[in-house]
C-alpha cells in the first residue's frame, strides 16, 4: 500500500510539472509544444487517478486496515 500510495505522489508531481510545461508553452505562443505538453499532462492524470483508486481500494481492503 506504501508503494501504492508513493506512485500517486510522484505521478502527481510529474502531473503538476508538465501543468506548468504547458502553461510556459502556451505563453510563449509555442502551439505545437503546447498540444503535446496536453496530451501528455492528460495522460499523466489518468494515470495519477488510476494510483489513486488503486490506493484508495488497498486502503479499503482487509489487509490495509
Amino acid at each position: 500500500m506504501l508503494q501504492a500510495l508513493t506512485t500517486w505522489q510522484e505521478a502527481e508531481s510529474h502531473a503538476h510539472r508538465l501543468s506548468l510545461e504547458l502553461s510556459a508553452a502556451v505563453a510563449q505562443l509555442d502551439r505545437p509544444k503546447a498540444e503535446r505538453m496536453a496530451r501528455e499532462l492528460q495522460d499523466a492524470r489518468n494515470y495519477s487517478a488510476e494510483m489513486l483508486r488503486t490506493t484508495l481500494e488497498l486502503l479499503a481492503s482487509p489487509e490495509g486496515k
